[in-house]
């Protein structure tokens, strides 16, 4: 019975020496395109996100680049460059993801009933002379803000971050329907925001940001 065990145990050991061996092989198989690549991929993806989208105009986006920045890095789903490219491509990625984030959840601040005005009378702009001036009220129609309610804002990018939130925390639990809604949610929101966006750039940007995020994981030289 000992020998059958201590067969066994050396089977065991090695099978553990063999898929060490292996996973040495793929990861040394599975280099990394050389830094200058993505580096050039990332400066065309800010220059067309600027052009397409704008700067980032609420610090939530920033937030959510460099979590997602920790986390692809913290997993190895991308390569740490070596040096001198590693912080100069990390700076990079940084604005590319703060620029994605721009596209996803960039509503701002928005004012839904700037459209709703009343009527009334109110001083005219110009000046009335002579002797008209002393029989006719010099009044014209303009046109006024309701109270509180035309004035009344909300933080688009706020609720377009919950909405983000949830998809991804039912994406990470697997709950489907649940991420599915929330992610038609976020559309329907967005719809707004995306329709002002300068779209001949953006698509240029998010096929830029594809291919330089895809060329940092290794698998481009599978």
């Amino acid at each position: 019975m000992s020998d059958e065990q201590d067969l066994n145990t050396r089977l065991a050991n090695l099978e553990l020496l063999v898929i060490k061996t292996a996973g040495q092989d793929g990861a040394r198989s599975l280099q990394a395109v050389h830094p200058a690549i993505p580096v050039c991929l990332a400066i065309a993806a800010i220059a067309t996100g600027y052009l397409g989208l704008g700067l980032p105009q609420h610090y939530y986006q920033p937030v959510f680049a460099g979590l997602i920045l920790l986390l692809l890095y913290h997993r190895q789903s991308i390569h740490m460059s070596a040096q001198p490219w590693r912080w100069p491509l990390v700076v990079l990625n940084f604005a590319v993801l703060s620029l994605l984030m721009k596209f996803l959840i960039g509503g701002g601040i928005s004012h839904p009933f700037a459209w709703l005005q009343v009527p009334g009378l109110g001083a005219g702009d110009a000046v009335q002379e002579g002797w008209r001036s002393w029989f006719t009220p010099n009044l014209e129609i303009k046109w006024n803000d309701v109270g509180g309610i035309t004035q009344w804002q909300i933080d688009i990018t706020r609720v377009q971050s919950l909405f983000l939130v949830f998809t991804l925390a039912a994406v990470l639990m697997r709950f489907q329907v649940f991420a599915s809604m929330t992610a038609l949610l976020l559309l329907i929101i967005s719809i707004p925001t995306l329709l002002q966006f300068n779209w001949q750039w953006v698509i240029w940007f998010l096929v830029a940001t594809t291919i330089c995020i895809y060329v940092q994981t290794g698998r481009a030289n599978k």
